[in-house]
Parts: structure tokens; C-alpha cells; sequence
């Protein structure tokens, strides 16, 4: 008997992400609602969780529609998981050693953050082959949401503590808050170092140049050609 493979007929999903967001938002605001009415601690970490990583999934959804062939799940679980926090802890440690109460102490965080999420950046997207600057600015931006998502529950979580006591509105002012900056704050971390650090290739075969025409910038790639 000869089996035959049909193809794969099923469509691509179209704006996922929009429903992601929808839908996650709708459980954000009756997790919200229910703890409120039944005063339920428990239901704490639900709030948070969903508050926190709703921007960040939603981002990582909408940006893995408009992937490559080249990246898969995988890789971006590798960059939205463990790069943030892998960002967030190599953050926390450099901060607790290099900074000092001064007048630059906002701009060191900043620049020891953004070097924890490049670092991160490298190290999950160590092993492609081919990087090029749209493959980075999908990974760079996947792991700075990651780090924004686990930053953002750990900021809410102390926002829950005043020095009037427990506050559940602090908690989700501040979640509010985060979420409307997160895509132009911490989400929009490292986005094209990385793919341009002389990615190999196979000898014989060309990396596109970057000196190519706008039409073809989403597929440049800052590697030369491996023939004379």
C-alpha cells in the first residue's frame, strides 16, 4: 500500500497576535476583578504574571509571524526565556558591584542593562549560522522583552509593599504603567550587534552584502563573500 503526503494546506495564522492580546487581556482584568471582590491572596501571582508578560508575549507572537526560515521556536524560547533571565540576573549582579549612589547612577543602570541583554542576545543566538540585521532586530527585541517581562513582575511584586502597608492598586498602577513603556523602554533592547559580529558560512556560498538596495535590507547580512 502507498501512503501519500498531502502538503501541509492549513493556513498561517493571521494577526495572533492581536488575539493573544485580547485574550490575555480580558484574563488580566478578571483576575483583577475577582481578587478585588473576593480578596483572595492567592490570585496575587496570576495578576501579576498576566500583567507582566502581556505586552512581552504579545510582542514575541507578533514578531514570530514575520520570521525567517531560518528561526524556529526554539530559538525564540532560547532568546524570550532564558535571554531575560539570563539579562536580568547578569543586570542585578553588575549592578550590585559597579553602581554607587550619584548623579550618574540612572545612566549606569542603563548601560549595565542593555550590556546584560547584548550579552544574553549572543549568547542564545550563538548558534545560527546565518545572522542577518532583520534575524537580529527580531532576537535582540524578543530578548529585551523577556527581560522586560520578568523585570516588570518583579517591580510589581514590590510595588505591592508601601510603607502604609499592602497595596493591590499600587500593584496594578504599576503594571499599567510598565506595560505602556515596555515597547519603547526595556522591550526595545539590543537589536542588531549580534548579527553582525562575522556570522560563518560555507565556503563557496555568498552571504548577502551590506551594501544592497533597500528592497533586500531585511536579508543583509555583515559577512563577505567566502570566494575570490
Amino acid at each position: 500500500m502507498v501512503v501519500r503526503m498531502e502538503p501541509d494546506a492549513r493556513p498561517r495564522a493571521q494577526r495572533a497576535w492581536l488575539h493573544v492580546f485580547t485574550v490575555g487581556l480580558v484574563l488580566w482584568v478578571a483576575a483583577i476583578v475577582v481578587t478585588v471582590v473576593t480578596e483572595n491572596s492567592t490570585l496575587l501571582p496570576t495578576v501579576i504574571l498576566l500583567g507582566s508578560f502581556l505586552v512581552p508575549v504579545t510582542f514575541v507572537v507578533w514578531a514570530y509571524e514575520r520570521r525567517s526560515a531560518r528561526l524556529d521556536e526554539y530559538t525564540f524560547f532560547r532568546c524570550f526565556v532564558i535571554g531575560g533571565v539570563l539579562g536580568v540576573l547578569g543586570a542585578s549582579l553588575l549592578e550590585s558591584y559597579l553602581l554607587r549612589p550619584d548623579a550618574w547612577v540612572f545612566l549606569r543602570v542603563g548601560f549595565i542593562e542593555e550590556f546584560a541583554k547584548l550579552a544574553a542576545l549572543m549568547w542564545c543566538a550563538r548558534h545560527l549560522r546565518v545572522r542577518t540585521l532583520r534575524d537580529g532586530a527580531i532576537l535582540g527585541a524578543t530578548v529585551g522583552f523577556g527581560f522586560a517581562a520578568f523585570e516588570s513582575a518583579g517591580h510589581a511584586f514590590n510595588a505591592f509593599f508601601t510603607e502604609r502597608g499592602l497595596s493591590f492598586e499600587n500593584l496594578i498602577e504599576t503594571q499599567l504603567v510598565r506595560s505602556l513603556l515596555t515597547r519603547s523602554g526595556t522591550g526595545c533592547g539590543p537589536r542588531s550587534p549580534a548579527p553582525c559580529s562575522s556570522p560563518p558560512h560555507r565556503p563557496g556560498r555568498c552571504a548577502p552584502r551590506c551594501g544592497q538596495s533597500a528592497r533586500t535590507s531585511s536579508s543583509r547580512c555583515c559577512t563577505s563573500c567566502g570566494t575570490a
